[in-house]
């Protein structure tokens, strides 16, 4: 694609001082922020369009602009104050750089100045005779008054004049800006893809974890029968137990781990327990994976359809379209947050905050480390606290005034939180305990996250996709409010 040389400016102001000499400019437009749209008296219906696109900057008289805006802005206001109703006097390539439009008018006179050299270009308009009267009347920003001259090179449309010029100009320059747009939509479309196959990869990873560990969960049960043969010699505290195991060849003597808080009985339902929720759960994992695997084969072969369209032929112009059509088989593009008002230099906060049906304050934990945060240095004495039973998840707050009792939906919205943002999310049925906050203590040497709790209720949760919709949009209208 040609880029604007010495011979091309000069060529074209010959060109357009031919045709627009003496012509008034009757109407301005600014359709886009470096773009400069200028009906001219008698040019009808063609327009002269200045586009200052980086790089790839033109000045063509035209059918076809981009659409305008209703409304005009401050720059299009001070642009039209300053050219509508001027005459062009005179049009010239000025120092390797510029072409700059003389204009008269009310017996004023003034310049529309259009660098189209170095990287960064600009459209202005001066008024005044001398470099001392100069001034900037109004102006597109992208000032680069540095810029190196325009370099030697080819004017396609070197043996061209008049009308013939204009015409070869227009068809050549707007391919050229079309190819551009074209490339930049596959472009785009690419990085789509390559976003959603980065998510599918990992929800995949995530899948096959979750269904490593369903398949390890054959070893509680294992350790829950060789207990339920050995509960009387279990000693109150212990952290372990041998127990030989007759099951198998050899009758080999095996260790099994114990919670030095619970007795004998409780540490073998603890086992079984675990492996009857990971044997319910993989049915649902397995068809996750599939899936996942579905969809990233799925994505691939929309990768290789956007593939074959950009390097074959358009022979009826209609590659754009099917491009469209490719990518709206994507996922929709997630909303940008917008900046955060916090100092760069502040620190995450260990939760994210949700509002219960009541309004009340719900405050969930970003990690183990966070949720230590959130439980010893945020919530207070009086507060509910939340989490999914013997399975990690987020330690949950739910804010309780003094001397108020929470409302049972409150505590329902809070326990599906935790329930959610647990290892056990895709139960049917997931317990929560709940307590004050202040019957919650942490172990000296404790790992991060890992407490211990007394006075515990249970709460039994199941999935509830309008609660959890309800509680996500209230972070959604806190992170975003009206």
């Amino acid at each position: 694609m040609p880029r604007p040389s010495r011979r091309a400016l000069a060529h074209l102001a010959t060109e357009l001082e031919r045709a627009l000499a003496g012509a008034f400019i009757d109407k301005v437009h600014v359709p886009e922020p470096r773009t400069l749209l200028l009906r001219i008296a008698g040019r009808s219906p063609e327009r002269l369009l200045i586009d200052l696109e980086i790089g790839h900057p033109r000045v063509i008289l035209t059918a076809r602009w981009p659409e305008t805006p209703k409304t005009p802005d401050h720059t299009t206001l001070l642009l039209r104050g300053a050219l509508e109703g001027a005459r062009v006097a005179a049009v010239r390539a000025e120092d390797d750089r510029r072409l700059v439009l003389a204009l008269t008018r009310g017996g004023g006179r003034r310049e529309l100045v259009v660098q189209v050299a170095g990287r960064y270009h600009n459209a202005a308009v001066i008024a005044g005779e001398g470099a001392e009267e100069a001034r900037l009347i109004a102006a597109i920003p992208g000032v680069d008054a540095d810029a190196p001259a325009l370099r030697d090179g080819p004017d396609p449309e070197e043996a061209l004049t008049g009308r013939v010029f204009f015409t070869a100009l227009d068809r050549r320059t707007w391919a050229e800006h079309d190819a551009r747009a074209e490339g930049r939509a596959f472009d785009a479309v690419a990085r789509r893809i390559a976003r959603e196959r980065k998510r599918l990869a990992r929800l995949v990873a995530a899948a096959e974890g979750d269904l490593q560990r369903a398949a390890d969960a054959e070893a509680d049960r294992a350790r829950g029968e060789l207990l339920k043969t050995a509960l009387g010699q279990v000693a109150r505290g212990a952290s372990e137990v041998t127990v030989t195991d007759w099951s198998r060849e050899g009758a080999p003597e095996v260790v099994v781990p114990l919670d030095p808080a619970l007795d004998a009985r409780a540490n073998m339902e603890r086992y079984f327990k675990r492996y009857r929720r990971m044997a319910r759960a993989t049915p649902g994992i397995e068809a996750r994976l599939l899936e996942h695997m579905e969809a990233l084969e799925a994505l691939d072969a929309l990768a290789a359809a956007v593939s074959a369209l950009r390097v074959g032929e358009d022979a009826d112009g209609q590659r754009t379209t099917r491009l469209a059509e490719l990518a709206a088989a994507l996922p929709p593009e997630r909303e940008q947050a917008p900046p955060s008002s916090r100092s760069a230099d502040a620190p995450a906060l260990p939760y994210r905050e949700f509002r219960a049906a009541d309004g009340a304050v719900i405050l969930v934990g970003r990690g183990a480390r966070h949720n230590d945060a959130l439980t010893f240095k945020v919530a207070r004495g009086n507060d509910l606290w939340l989490h999914a039973r013997d399975v990690p998840g987020a330690h949950v707050i739910l804010r309780v005034a003094r001397g108020v009792e929470p409302a049972h939906e409150a505590i329902l919205d809070a326990a599906l939180l935790a329930a959610h943002h647990s290892e056990a999310r895709d139960e049917g049925v997931v317990d929560v305990m709940w307590t004050e906050r202040k019957h919650v203590r942490k172990a000296k040497g404790a790992a991060p996250g890992l407490v211990s709790v007394a006075a515990s209720r249970n709460l039994a949760v199941r999935p509830d996709a309008a609660r959890l919709e309800r509680l996500y949009q209230s972070t959604r209208t806190l992170d975003h409010p009206a």
